[in-house]
């Protein structure tokens, strides 16, 4: 879900908070359930399962284009979910899947369940590495990314609290079909958040950095000048 607050925040001082980068020959780890909804989102054609997996294949192709090795990983249930409802609930995805294809009624409406497949379909064909993972991944996300000394490319802003490494690429900034780019520069440019860099901009410890969350809280709004007499007043020199 991400903090709503701070995500506001970057979008209106995305300057301060951001650094502009471009990312080439690296291990990149990539938050699985936000590259679906990604290229999910973007498949409005007549033929939406096939640009779903040309949006998919492309933007691999891309990223081993510059040298760019990725790491999927993807969320799973809970242990405590009920289980007996998570195979009902796959059982009815899979024979809505099976009704669809025999009425051939395959379109914009029903393409979920399809468009999860083609995606792991995608990753096998290409060799991409991927994890599944029981329930919410975003702190193990950032174990593996930290562990790999890669950054990770990600929509949710909690991971701007998390203690990274080598950082928090947005997926929003992340120009990876810009393919007139790629060949000038040679990589994919993108806008890049470290906690280090935060805290230089706003003058503040980087521990502290870690309960923006509970700074911003849901809030949909938060004004820079609230924030930086917070900062002035509290951790001012």
């Amino acid at each position: 879900m991400g903090i709503k607050g701070f995500e506001n925040f970057c979008k209106i001082n995305t300057d301060r908070c951001f650094q502009s980068v471009t990312i080439r020959n690296e291990i990149l780890v990539i938050d699985g359930s936000e590259l679906f909804y990604h290229f999910y989102d973007a498949c409005e054609g007549r033929a939406p399962l096939d640009q779903f997996r040309e949006q998919a294949i492309k933007f691999y192709t891309n990223l081993r284009t510059c040298g760019i090795r990725p790491v999927i990983v993807f969320d799973g249930f809970k242990y405590g979910s009920n289980h007996e409802k998570v195979f009902n609930q796959a059982v009815k995805v899979i024979a809505e899947m099976e009704q669809f294809i025999k009425e051939e009624k395959i379109d914009g409406t029903n393409k979920l369940p399809f468009c999860r497949t083609i995606l792991a379909t995608v990753n096998q064909e290409l060799g991409i590495p991927f994890v599944n993972g029981v329930g919410d991944m975003n702190s193990s996300t950032a174990a593996i990314a930290n562990l790999l000394g890669a950054k990770v490319l990600a929509s949710d802003t909690e991971y701007c609290v998390h203690n990274l490494s080598h950082g928090w690429l947005p997926v929003r900034y992340f120009k990876w079909n810009d393919d007139a780019e790629i060949s000038r520069v040679g990589g994919i440019t993108a806008k890049f958040y470290h906690i280090e860099h935060f805290s230089r901009q706003y003058n503040i410890p980087t521990n502290v950095v870690s309960y923006l969350d509970i700074f911003f809280g849901r809030k949909s709004y938060f004004p820079e000048g609230y924030f930086q007499s917070f900062v002035d007043q509290h951790f001012g020199v």
